[in-house]
């Protein structure tokens, strides 16, 4: 009987313990989010360049996957020369949690941006999964990034 207490009583309690967790990880990467947000807003997006490991591999839709900063750093600039500028920036972040000097992030997206092409800003939004891999300095920087449509662009 006390065994079955004391599960019923560890089951019960262990949200509380969960929810401590998620807020440290969310406070650990508060600032890191903040910073990569206003710099996108910002338009200076080679700029978040230095928020990225080194072997960071990004799995965005209708592209194909880009591996490693050199890559992204083309990519930023190419974005930059087309006047890419997002109007606005949002999501939630619905789960995360770490291990092994990992914080893996998942949630939901949404943003609008428009080209100097395509001046009227086209709206979307989706789900993601951000890995952020710490860093020899303790600094955390998106080792994976994984973001899909919650929708079908053709519709």
């Amino acid at each position: 009987m006390k065994k079955l207490a004391l599960c019923i009583i560890i089951f019960l309690i262990s949200p509380l313990f969960s929810s401590e967790k998620e807020n440290y990880w969310h406070s650990v990467l508060e600032p890191y989010s903040a910073k990569l947000t206003e710099l996108m807003l910002n338009n200076k997006f080679v700029e978040t360049i230095d928020l990225y490991d080194e072997n960071v591999v990004l799995i965005r839709p209708l592209m194909p996957p880009l591996r490693g900063k050199k890559a992204l750093r083309e990519e930023l600039r190419e974005m930059r020369r087309l006047g890419f500028h997002y109007h606005a920036i949002g999501g939630e972040t619905e789960e995360i949690w770490g291990c092994n000097a990992q914080i893996f992030e998942r949630g939901t997206l949404s943003f609008s941006y428009s080209t100097q092409k395509q001046a009227k800003p086209q709206a979307f939004y989706g789900s993601f999964l951000t890995i952020w891999k710490q860093q020899k300095d303790g600094t955390y920087k998106i080792e994976y990034s994984i973001w899909n449509l919650d929708f079908n662009p053709w519709e």
